[in-house]
Order: structure tokens, then C-alpha cells, then sequence
């Protein structure tokens, strides 16, 4: 992930039991200029449960 030329975006839960805001900070901390969407109040399924935050982020990401 360090050494692509793809583009990346990390879609994740802040309070997610298995990696949560430690993913966050260990993707920060891996990739340069890190695109990522850390959510708050949203379990399993980020995409049913903050459709329209996921959907709007995805826009102004691939509009750049």
C-alpha cells in the first residue's frame, strides 16, 4: 500500500471493536497524504447507516 500508484481511500468506524480510530492513525501514519473518512456513530455497515456522508465524500474525492 506504501509503494502504489493507485489511489487509496479508507473508509472507517471511529468505534469499531476491532480496529476503530487505531486503523486511522496507523493509516495516517503508514500512507503520505492520507485520504480517509473516519465516521462516528456508525456500527457494521457504514454504507446503510451514513449513505449520504459516505456518497458525498466519495464525490469531492473523485472530483480532485
Amino acid at each position: 500500500m506504501q509503494n502504489t500508484v493507485i489511489p487509496m481511500f479508507l473508509i472507517n468506524r471511529k468505534n469499531a471493536p476491532n480496529a476503530g480510530i487505531y486503523m486511522t492513525q496507523q493509516y495516517c501514519r503508514l500512507i503520505d497524504h492520507p485520504k480517509l473518512l473516519a465516521l462516528d456513530d456508525v456500527a457494521h455497515w457504514p454504507q446503510w447507516q451514513s449513505p449520504d456522508q459516505i456518497i458525498q465524500k466519495f464525490i469531492n474525492v473523485l472530483s480532485i
